[in-house]
């Protein structure tokens, strides 16, 4: 055990997302740096600004699918509900 850091140090991250569903890779980072996050029982916020703000209407959100990872409304749902792990995600829209 460390004597510098003798007790597990939770961090709290703040994450802006700017693109919207016109670059659905970009769109998408925001969610996956959540997921590892909150895996990790790490909190954080996500501040979606510009673009980015209309990922909030569930329409929108649903036609957002980036090569090679889960659906933008999958990743949303799942850092709600709290299914990645026991960190805390908020939004600031």
């Amino acid at each position: 055990r460390s004597t510098l850091f003798p007790y597990t140090t939770l961090f709290r991250s703040l994450i802006f997302g700017t693109a919207g569903a016109e670059d659905p890779t970009k769109a998408t980072m925001p969610l996956v740096i959540a997921r590892g996050l909150q895996e990790t029982g790490n909190d954080c916020k996500i501040v979606l600004m510009g673009q980015a703000g209309m990922l909030v209407n569930p329409t929108c959100a649903g036609n957002v699918q980036a090569v090679g990872f889960p659906k933008y409304t999958d990743l949303y749902d799942g850092l709600n509900a709290g299914k990645f792990g026991a960190g805390k995600v908020d939004y600031v829209v």
